[in-house]
């Protein structure tokens, strides 16, 4: 289970660009909305722009897949597990049910990530997902258009 918070924590860092880890630290479980046919939104407070908020939309498998890793799938499976009075409204929570501090998330993923390429940075994973996003753009428009992927 210990792992499973890490790696899920890391997953979303990977794939919605997400500051990690002061972002994914004040996520609560109001951030994310799901609507009808699968869409939803999940909104980030940035720490780093005086707490202001923006919305991010995450592919439909990222918010809503009931057998892979899912905002969907951690809320009502993994979440739900280790909830506790401790939880608070925090997302994403430790094995004891405690939220993340920031410090802590970031010492547990930055070994992980080690494991793969020395160099790395919790912070590394938002800059790997806009250049993930950027080849994305170029294969499906012919072109590099950054304006897609910084939106």
């Amino acid at each position: 289970m210990r792992q499973h918070c890490i790696s899920i924590c890391s997953f979303f860092g990977f794939l919605m660009g997400i500051r990690i880890p002061t972002e994914i630290y004040l996520m609560k479980t109001t951030d994310v909305h799901f609507e009808a046919k699968n869409r939803g939104y999940v909104v980030i407070t940035e720490r780093k722009k005086h707490d202001s908020q923006r919305n991010v939309i995450p592919e439909k498998a990222i918010l809503n897949s009931r057998v892979h890793k899912s905002l969907k799938n951690w809320l009502t499976s993994w979440r739900a597990r280790v909830a506790n009075e401790y939880s608070g409204d925090a997302l994403f929570l430790q094995p004891s049910g405690k939220p993340f501090e920031v410090r802590h998330l970031g010492h547990k993923i930055s070994p992980i990530g080690k494991m793969i390429w020395k160099d790395f940075q919790p912070y590394d994973m938002r800059h790997w997902c806009a250049v993930a996003r950027l080849i994305r753009t170029r294969i499906e428009t012919g072109n590099f258009d950054c304006f897609p992927v910084k939106n």
